[in-house]
């Protein structure tokens, strides 16, 4: 008997002990060596680092480049090209897969085409500038001019003389934190790399549409009366709309208030059906988009103001300043000058 209660206590032992073991008995799994324990989420960037630049460049845009400014000068032809170049933009990208987006800075020209002027990188909160004095890149954007390569290497074209060209090819550093020239020569053909992709082909922004996030004292952001970076609600893309895509405005606009709808396609206007939106004269100012608003015997203006945008205060001959909400895409049409002192005649988009 006794034998036969050590055999059964051993055997209940046995079961009860190792019941965490058997493949059935999920619930007693542990759980510590699950990939979720295990791994750590990414910080996130703070891209608002980035704006003092953004900042830097509108200025130059705006009115004149002031000793100092750590900016390619050729920004400043934006106010002397008599509009043959209509806007400094950029666009944010990872160009050396280190998880980290590069600021790529352009020139834009009336066509739409888009000259690199700039590229910045950041690391642990401080922006460093890749096209600089020391690998000689600092003035890119006419004569001597990079284009990025499908790799997202870089390809330098320069004048050597008034009839030959050199070129170069640029890599990012192990670090991540400068660019460097892998191989020069005088014939494009023996640095043995493809085309540089086309530039229009990315989504661009105005230097006066600032990125989220931090605060402007935080990151020595100058506010401006021209735009905000107050928390913004939004899609419309000004630079995408300015090629012929409409895709980012598409659907009901609405000033609430009764009068005709605006309706749009991917391709553009659709209601009212007698109107159309030329956007061949469309210029970019203070962060948003000028068209004209079009039938066979009438013609207006339609201001195309992306979230985050505010339309400067006016104070000659009236004191006018934005009615808007800011925090919203909208459209005003308009002939007068300085209507965006009437709240009422604002479009938002239908939800």
């Amino acid at each position: 008997m006794k034998k036969l209660l050590l055999a059964t206590s051993l055997l209940l032992t046995l079961v009860l002990g190792g019941c965490q073991y058997l493949p059935w008995n999920k619930s007693a799994e542990t759980t510590s060596n699950s990939p979720s324990d295990t791994s750590t989420e990414s910080p996130e960037i703070d891209y608002s680092y980035y704006n003092k630049v953004l900042d830097d460049y509108e200025k130059v845009v705006k009115s004149t480049l002031s000793t100092g400014m750590d900016v390619n000068p050729l920004a400043s032809q934006v106010k002397s090209s008599q509009g043959f170049y209509t806007d400094v933009v950029y666009h944010k990208t990872d160009l050396n897969n280190d998880g980290v987006d590069e600021l790529l800075l352009a020139l834009e020209m009336k066509s739409g085409e888009k000259s690199l002027l700039d590229i910045r990188t950041l690391k642990d909160g401080k922006v460093i500038r890749l096209t600089n004095q020391e690998n000689r890149l600092d003035q890119i954007g006419e004569r001597m001019t990079v284009g990025i390569l499908p790799d997202n290497s870089l390809l330098y074209r320069g004048s050597s003389s008034a009839t030959s060209h050199i070129y170069a090819y640029y890599q990012f550093s192990e670090d991540g934190q400068s660019l460097v020239k892998v191989k020069e020569a005088q014939e494009l053909a023996d640095l043995g790399v493809g085309s540089p992709i086309s530039l229009e082909t990315l989504s661009w922004k105005s230097v006066s549409d600032k990125l989220p996030g931090g605060s402007n004292s935080d990151k020595g952001t100058a506010a401006t009366a021209s735009s905000t970076t107050k928390t913004a609600s939004g899609k419309m893309d000004i630079n995408a709309i300015k090629n012929g895509d409409f895709s980012s405005i598409e659907g009901r606009w609405s000033t609430g208030n009764g009068g005709q709808d605006l309706v749009f396609s991917k391709n553009g206007l659709i209601e009212p059906a007698e109107f159309y939106v030329d956007i061949n004269d469309a210029v970019f100012k203070d962060g948003y988009i000028i068209t004209s608003y079009k039938a066979p015997t009438i013609r207006a203006q339609l201001d195309m103001i992306p979230a985050g945008v505010v339309i400067p205060t006016v104070t000659e001959p009236n004191f006018v300043e934005d009615a808007s909400d800011s925090s919203r895409d909208r459209m005003i049409i308009h002939q007068a000058p300085h209507a965006h002192g009437n709240a009422q005649s604002f479009f938002y988009r239908v939800k």
